[in-house]
């Protein structure tokens, strides 16, 4: 068999799982946060985890009594003994400016561990022939900066490896017992606890020592410093902090690189914390007034002091045991926090909050909190008509809550009668209320046991609308509804969803057996669906018939949502249609409702979040309760737009409000690193999988010959987003005509056609964004 050639890709981006939400009606804060924990049960070796790193790839690497973990967003995978290592038992990892992986041992061995191979060889041997006089086995204590300068200890001694030029460098310490590295800062200085007795508790000086090696300053009587962990999205975020530090005369404080120290608190005002969080203290700057105080996310302003810093987000709300101790902090490259505590390790993602949460439970049982339908905005009120929690009236400019009835009825359609009224649905009557607010007409729909969920107000002042089983309408004299023969025998049987007119005036009705135009007393006059072809009538075919909404743009073309196939670009000038489905980011096949802005973008609520499509550019972006909406899983028949634009959409729990001109289309890459992490061939005359990942870096195609049992292929999305967030996607040039698309990142072959082909990889994170392929 010829060559098997393999084209692979670059990537995209980052997410999440739970977001932590604000009280009902508080202002929306700057950032959302979520949390995912992983612990033996996810497949972690031990539960405690004391170090996290993350190389030059993209891989996350935690340090475990039993081992060193490296995480992909999928799964661990351990290194110990038997891969290498001079024990199980990993205390420290660290990363060099090389992108090497130093790890140290609880004994006191260490090790450089190249993350690309996983080759991992003792200190003393990738030293061979440089090692300094004097040097020993034994490593007491290891840190290294942002940058990848390390600084380690062998008792009394102090030795820093800045780069491979550089070499090892011994520097001037003195001290009578031990050290520890307390910090290597973005500027090179490095901080030290010296232990001036062999008893711990009979204090230590801290050591500030420069770059060049030089002492600068020694503060007597330091008790201990906090934990400033790691910064690989911003590695200046921490440059010119200095370093935090308890006083054994009880106070706490900044010692700043000038060499000022700042008192910022008493041993009274430090006790006022609880003793779990004094067993992991952590002062890590994140730029901007952002701090990581302990298991908080605060905003800290110049001089003030983190501590009083003012409280965005709380781990220890949802994860209390993480109090107990936190040995180590990282924030990767994509900007998410990582937590390395005595339970586990925490995944903290944090981004921009752009949305506004109104009618919302944060703890609604199984995230079902008011159920919104029908929603419609008349001046500067918010009309929501919820399932079974009442009719609500906001101002739509603030969410605040203007009128409620919560009576026990259930509630589906709502629409403006453009007099400044609306129609709604309320139990087994369609009430119309004036612009005052006043209920001037209420009659019985004739089909009590459908719900109502379309409504077109007419130019007569009566009501067209469409339930679970076709058309009715209002007879003005009787006030009493009459159903309609539209004409159809489809159409008398169809879930009418929705009922709008087209800037010509036309009638459009949207149902689960097609698109209809309809005349001015509900009849039917043409039907586009997706059996026309069989009758040869190719002009009013469409490639599905759930149709949930109908938008117009300002081209004239339809954009169709559809409960099975994504969204349906349809020109009713030509008859063309184009598919915007999975294969091109739709995170789900079910779309409710489509709206514009006026920045040209489209909005799609569906089953599996909100995603804005850019028609023009063709980005897709998805967002989801991470991102700060009232959750996920919108609902039919469920959004509003204003006249300033504001868009509206309800769902399970809630609506989710956004104003289109914050967001904008970006054309820039994210920098979440797409991999192949394995690729192995099973051949017949062989016990194991031939490892074929090194022949395919290094260029070389791969060749599969008769006889060879199967082929797979490993790929991953470091974006470390929730696995069912992200979707892979792969194609054989000249086999597949299309993206063939699934959530596991494996792929496994048995037989492939004689002849040379190429393998595309693609992968799209949980923003809707694929990469190149």
């Amino acid at each position: 068999m010829r060559p098997l050639l393999f084209a692979a890709t670059a990537l995209l981006r980052t997410s999440i799982a739970l977001a932590q939400q604000l009280p009902e009606h508080a202002p929306a804060p700057s950032l959302t946060f979520s949390v995912r924990h992983f612990d033996v049960a996810d497949g972690l070796p031990h539960r405690r985890v004391t170090s996290v790193a993350q190389d030059d790839q993209g891989y996350l690497w935690a340090a475990t009594p039993a081992g060193l973990a490296r995480f992909d967003g999928y799964g661990f995978r351990n290194h110990t003994r038997n891969e290498g290592l001079s024990s199980d038992a990993v205390v420290q990892v660290v990363r060099d400016n090389s992108g090497l992986l130093w790890v140290r041992h609880e004994e006191g061995s260490l090790d450089i561990l190249d993350p690309r191979t996983g080759v991992a060889v003792p200190f003393a041997v990738h030293f061979r022939n440089r090692l300094l006089p004097g040097m020993r086995d034994r490593v007491t204590d290891l840190a290294a900066s942002n940058a990848g300068t390390v600084v380690f200890t062998q008792e009394q001694a102090l030795y820093r490896y800045a780069s491979e030029r550089e070499g090892l460098i011994r520097l001037q310490a003195p001290c009578s017992v031990a050290l520890d590295v307390a910090e290597v800062d973005e500027s090179g200085d490095i901080w030290c606890r010296c232990m001036v007795t062999p008893t711990i508790w009979a204090g230590n000086d801290l050591l500030h020592i420069s770059a060049s090696g030089a002492p600068v300053a020694r503060y007597p009587g330091s008790v201990g410093t906090a934990i400033t962990g790691h910064d690989r999205s911003d590695p200046q975020a921490s440059e010119g902090q200095g370093v935090h530090v308890f006083q054994w005369n009880g106070d706490e404080g900044w010692i700043s690189p000038s060499g000022g120290y700042s008192r910022i608190a008493t041993l009274a005002q430090r006790t006022a914390m609880s003793d779990l969080e004094l067993n992991g203290l952590v002062r890590m700057p994140l730029g901007e007034d952002l701090w990581v105080v302990n298991t908080r996310v605060v905003r800290s302003s110049a001089g003030q002091d983190p501590l009083n810093g003012r409280v965005l987000f709380d781990l220890a709300v949802q994860h209390p045991e993480a109090l107990f101790r936190i040995f180590d902090v990282l924030r990767d490259r994509l900007g998410n926090l990582w937590l390395a505590t005595e339970f586990g390790l925490y995944n903290v993602a944090m981004r921009p909050d752009r949305f506004r949460r109104w009618l919302h439970r944060p703890n609604a049982t199984i995230g079902l909190g008011r159920r919104v339908r029908g929603m419609a905005v008349v001046g500067h009120r918010l009309h929501v008509n919820t399932e079974t929690e009442g009719y609500w009236v906001l101002d739509a400019r603030t969410g605040a809550v203007l009128s409620a009835d919560t009576s026990d009825r259930t509630r589906i359609g709502l629409v403006a009668d453009g007099q400044g009224g609306i129609w709604r649905s309320e139990g087994d009557h369609i009430v119309h209320e004036r612009a005052d607010g006043a209920v001037d007409r209420s009659f019985l729909h004739q089909r009590v046991d459908h719900s109502i969920w379309s409504m077109l107000a007419m130019p007569d002042g009566g009501l067209l609308f469409g339930g679970n089983a076709g058309l009715s309408t209002e007879r003005l004299a009787k006030d009493i509804s009459a159903v309609i023969d539209p004409g159809h025998p489809e159409l008398a049987r169809a879930a009418v969803w929705y009922l709008c007119r087209d800037r010509s005036g036309r009638i459009w009705a949207c149902t689960s057996t097609g698109l209809y135009r309809l005349d001015q007393q509900g009849h039917a006059m043409e039907r586009w669906w997706s059996g026309a072809d069989r009758t040869k009538d190719a002009t009013h075919a469409l490639p599905v018939d759930d149709i949930r909404h109908l938008h117009e743009d300002a081209q004239g073309l339809f954009w169709l949502s559809t409960g099975t196939r994504g969204i349906v670009r349809w020109d009713p000038a030509t008859g063309a249609t184009r598919l915007i489905g999975q294969a091109e980011g739709m995170p789900g096949a079910s779309v409710h409702a489509v709206l514009g802005d006026a920045q040209g973008a489209l909005w799609a609520s569906t089953d599996n979040g909100l995603v804005r499509f850019d028609p023009a550019t063709q980005q897709l972006n998805l967002f989801t309760g991470v991102d700060g909406l009232a959750g996920t899983e919108f609902n039919r028949i469920a959004f509003a737009q204003g006249p300033d634009g504001r868009l509206y959409f309800g769902g399970q729990n809630g609506i989710t409000v956004l104003e289109p001109a914050t967001f904008s289309t970006s054309t820039a890459q994210a920098t979440a690193p797409f991999l192949l992490d394995g690729v192995a061939v099973q051949r017949a005359d062989e016990a194991r999988p031939t490892d074929l990942l090194p022949d395919l870096r290094a260029g070389r195609p791969l060749t599969l010959r008769p006889g060879d049992r199967f082929l797979t292929v490993d790929m991953r999305l470091l974006s470390y987003e929730p696995p069912g967030q992200v979707r892979y996607a792969w194609r054989i040039d000249g086999i597949d005509t299309e993206w063939n698309i699934q959530r596991e990142p494996n792929l496994r072959f048995t037989m492939l056609p004689y002849g040379e082909h190429r393998l595309r990889l693609r992968a799209i994170d949980g923003e809707g964004r694929w990469t190149p392929g």
